[in-house]
């Protein structure tokens, strides 16, 4: 088999793994630094470049169809999606009227849409 197509394949699996189980982002990292020492052995320039197109397409197309952006408010993780199980959504914020700055302090997280498990803290 043609090795581009092994690490395409493997790239496509990856990303359905890490959207069915809802990993977290040192998961994603771990993986994706394990792809790319495979891209970083083919021979040709056409191929590093096609394999890391794929892997950075397939990650901005999971960040933004599979996650949304969640607010913490008292403990309590709300999301921007309305369908996330388990996590309400931030109908109840916008009934506080907060001011600009208290939704800036507020602390964000990317959620999977999903399971509502937690991705990573929004730096």
């Amino acid at each position: 088999m043609n090795p581009v197509y092994a690490i395409q394949a493997d790239i496509y699996n990856t990303f359905s793994e890490i959207i069915t189980r809802g990993q977290d982002e040192e998961s994603y990292k771990r993986e994706q630094a394990r792809i790319q020492n495979d891209i970083n052995r083919l021979k040709l320039v056409r191929d590093r470049y096609a394999c890391n197109t794929l892997m950075t397409s397939m990650f901005c197309n999971v960040m933004l169809r599979k996650m949304c952006l969640a607010y913490r408010y008292e403990g309590i993780l709300y999301c921007t999606a309305n369908n996330v199980p388990g996590r309400p959504n931030t109908d109840y914020l916008h009934t506080l009227n907060l001011t600009s700055d208290q939704w800036n302090s507020l602390k964000q997280f990317h959620v999977w849409i999903s399971t509502g498990d937690v991705y990573a803290p929004v730096p």
